[in-house]
């Protein structure tokens, strides 16, 4: 921003730098943050060995609305697709807690971002209630496809995110997020699994309004990972029917069929906001390898 000014009857521009915090809106937040490409190496990642994420995978049921179901069961189709937006901090493939790094304990199913037109900044950090205090008061502009295979045991809760503010010492509210967007938690991440990552936003034109297309961007990244890997490519045309798992009580094609979010679960005194505590030091919990703390 530019201000002129007489001193001494002489024309003066002065140059003023706003704060970073005097962007208010997502979409001016977007437009001060780069457009950004990855290295190969962190676009396509194969995770090369079981990863836990058990640490406070009960604890974490606070982050949803009442009505969360856990599932257990193996994936059916040839791949099921789920989708992790986050900040530019590099994946932790291990099951050990590393400060700095993010994980892929919690997503959303490919079915339900495209239903929940998650295709938006904002919406999406809403309907997630994702906190810009978690990432450096930056927003998620990066997006991971998890693609799992078929006949792959799994375990996760999965319902409605609720809502989550960020506030000061005196209590008063910084930042709220109204959440009651579909999540899972996963309680870990088998060996085998692909994840395929790329920038939300492509282009300067819907960087400036923060806008985006989660097929397009899963269309780009599956071709990028086909031109590497011709003898072992993935569908260009992920179906929505992938998403289906048998669980321990019952269900058949679409476990993610979980219904509309309970009514009573949109009254304030129905939602709790909880803000996830700081990571302790991380205890072991599955055979073989500690578990990894969830990054913000």
């Amino acid at each position: 921003m530019i201000q002129k000014r007489i001193i001494s009857g002489m024309l003066v521009a002065l140059t003023i730098t706003a704060p970073a915090w005097a962007a208010k809106t997502p979409q001016e937040m977007a437009q001060k943050q780069p457009i950004m490409s990855l290295p190969q190496d962190q676009r396509i990642i194969k995770i090369p060995e079981y990863i836990s994420y058990a640490y406070n995978f009960e604890a974490d049921d606070r982050n949803f609305v009442e009505g969360l179901h856990h599932i257990k069961g193996k994936t059916k189709r040839d791949a099921t697709v789920l989708v992790n937006i986050h900040s530019g901090s590099p994946l932790n493939i291990s099951s050990t807690y590393k400060p700095g790094m993010r994980t892929l304990s919690w997503a959303t199913p490919y079915e339900a971002a495209l239903r929940q037109a998650m295709s938006a900044l904002s919406h999406a950090h809403d309907q997630s209630a994702l906190l810009t205090s978690w990432t450096g008061n930056k927003l998620r502009t990066f997006v991971s496809f998890v693609i799992i295979p078929k006949g792959i045991d799994m375990e996760f809760k999965i319902g409605y995110a609720s809502p989550q503010a960020s506030r000061r010492d005196d209590k008063s509210v910084t930042e709220s997020r109204p959440g009651g967007g579909m999540q899972m938690r996963l309680k870990y991440l088998p060996a085998g699994t692909i994840v395929l990552t790329e920038p939300l936003i492509m282009t300067p034109k819907a960087k400036g309004k923060g806008t985006y297309s989660l097929k397009k961007i899963l269309e780009t990244a599956i071709q990028n990972y086909n031109t590497i890997n011709p003898k072992q490519k993935l569908s260009e045309e992920p179906a929505l029917a992938d998403l289906a798992f048998i669980d321990d009580r019952g269900y058949a094609e679409s476990s993610f069929d979980i219904g509309a979010m309970p009514a009573s679960a949109t009254t304030p005194t129905a939602v709790k906001l909880a803000t996830p505590a700081a990571p302790t030091a991380p205890t072991p919990a599955a055979p073989g390898g500690q578990v990894a703390a969830p990054a913000a």
